[in-house]
C-alpha cells in the first residue's frame, strides 16, 4: 500500500507539473507569439445542422476575439446577426436578402459597420436581411434559400461571391465540419449527397476547441496527428482521406434531391486558371451549375436576382461573367472599387477580411450598383 500511495502521488505530482508547464507555455505564447492567436472566432457561433452542416446559434451573443480586432456578436432568434425579422412582410416596406459568407456576415467588424447594414441605414424603406453565415459556399447558400430564405419573400435577393466559394463548393469537409455535397451527374445535373450531414466526432470536438482557444495546446495536439497520420499511413499503404477515417453516416438520403441547370457554356480551361490547394485543378462546373440555379429559384418566386463579386483568387469575374451574362443575371465586380486602396484602408492587418472601411467602400459601391439597376425601384 506504501507503494501504490507514493506511486499515485508521483503521478499526481509528474501530471501537475506537465500542466503547469504547458500552462506557463500557453501564457507565453499569449504574451510573445501574438501571430499564434486563434484566427477562427467567427466558429465559435456555429453549430452542427444536419442540412447545412453548420449554422449560427439561434440567439447566441459573444465577443468574437481575435488579434486584429474584439467585436460583440449578437444573433436574432433565427440565428442571422441582424435584427428581429418575421416571416411575415410588413406594408409599406419592400426586402432584400443577403446570401453571403464571412464577409457579408461581418467578421470582425460591428454590426452597424457591416456592408448590409450601411446599406439598410440609407434605405428606411427597406428592410435589408442579412442571412450570410460564415463559411457558407453556394450550395449551403442554394439550400439555405429553399429551406428557410425564401419564407422572407424578398424582392431582391444579392449573392456575395467570394472566390473561395469554388473550394467550398467542391468539397464536402470545410472548416473542420462536415457539410452537404453536389455530385456531378453524367448529364451536368446535380445530385445531393452527404446528407443527413453527420456531426463532429469525440476527437474533432476537442481539435476544434482547440483551434478556436488556445495558442500552444493545439500546436502539441497537432504534432501528434502528425506523428499518428504518418504511422497510420504507412501501415496502410497510404494517405487516407481524413473524413473517410470517421465512418459512414447513420443514415443517408443521397440522391433525393436532383437539380438539373440550365444548358451553361463550357468553363473556361483548366490550364488558363490558377492551381487550386495542393496544386489540384480549379473545377468550376459545380460553381457555375449552383448559381446558375440559385437564380433561377429566385426568380421563380417573382424575385430580382444579382450577384456581387468580391475581388481575389481566382477570379470570380473569369469564372462566371460568361454564365451571368447567358442568363441575364445583373452582376457587378468589386475589384475596381478596392483597386488602389492601401490595406490599412480596406482590410485587416493579419486577416483578409474587409475593416470598417472596407465594408463602407463595398456599400457605396453596391449601392450605386442597385441604383443604377432600378433593383431598388
Amino acid at each position: 500500500m506504501e507503494r501504490l500511495r507514493s506511486l499515485a502521488l508521483n503521478l499526481l505530482l509528474a501530471g501537475m507539473a506537465v500542466l503547469l508547464t504547458i500552462g506557463l507555455f500557453e501564457l507565453g505564447a499569449r504574451l510573445l507569439v501574438p501571430e499564434w492567436t486563434p484566427k477562427h472566432a467567427a466558429r465559435n457561433f456555429w453549430t452542427h445542422d444536419a442540412l447545412l452542416g453548420w449554422v449560427h446559434v439561434p440567439g447566441a451573443s459573444g465577443v468574437q476575439d481575435h488579434r486584429d480586432f474584439s467585436v460583440r456578436i449578437e444573433n436574432n432568434d433565427h440565428g442571422l446577426r441582424d435584427d428581429d425579422y418575421s416571416f411575415e412582410r410588413v406594408p409599406g416596406k419592400r426586402r432584400l436578402l443577403l446570401l453571403g459568407d464571412s464577409f457579408g456576415w461581418g467578421f470582425g467588424v460591428e454590426f452597424e459597420e457591416n456592408m448590409i447594414e450601411i446599406l439598410d441605414e440609407r434605405h428606411p424603406d427597406w428592410e435589408m436581411i442579412n442571412a450570410s453565415v460564415a463559411g457558407y459556399g453556394t450550395d449551403q447558400q442554394l439550400l439555405y434559400y429553399r429551406e428557410t430564405g425564401h419564407r422572407y419573400q424578398p424582392d431582391v435577393v444579392l449573392l456575395l461571391f467570394h472566390p473561395n466559394d469554388i473550394e467550398d463548393n467542391n468539397d464536402d469537409y470545410r472548416y473542420r465540419y462536415y457539410k452537404p455535397h453536389f455530385e456531378l451527374g453524367p448529364e451536368g445535373e446535380l445530385v445531393l449527397t452527404k446528407v443527413p450531414v453527420r456531426e463532429l466526432t469525440r476527437r474533432q470536438t476537442i481539435e476544434r476547441f482547440l483551434h478556436q482557444r488556445t495558442f500552444v495546446l493545439i500546436r502539441i495536439w497537432e504534432l501528434f496527428e502528425d506523428v499518428e497520420g504518418a504511422l497510420r499511413d504507412a501501415l496502410r499503404g497510404g494517405a487516407a482521406n481524413a473524413a473517410a477515417l470517421d465512418g459512414e453516416p447513420s443514415s443517408d438520403r443521397s440522391g433525393e434531391l436532383v437539380l438539373v441547370p440550365p444548358e451553361l457554356p463550357p468553363p473556361p480551361p483548366a490550364e488558363e486558371l490558377p492551381k487550386g490547394r495542393e496544386g489540384r485543378d480549379v473545377d468550376l462546373r459545380r460553381t457555375r451549375a449552383l448559381v446558375s440555379l440559385l437564380a433561377e429559384e429566385v426568380r421563380d418566386d417573382g424575385a430580382e436576382f444579382a450577384v456581387i463579386t468580391i475581388p481575389g483568387w481566382p477570379d470570380p469575374e473569369r469564372a462566371l461573367s460568361d454564365v451571368l451574362e447567358q442568363q441575364g443575371i445583373p452582376y457587378l465586380s468589386l475589384a475596381p472599387s478596392f483597386r488602389g486602396v492601401p490595406r490599412e484602408e480596406s482590410k485587416f492587418e493579419h486577416d483578409p477580411h474587409w475593416n470598417a472601411g472596407g465594408h463602407a467602400i463595398a456599400a457605396e459601391a453596391v449601392d450605386d450598383f442597385l441604383e443604377e439597376r432600378g433593383l431598388l425601384d
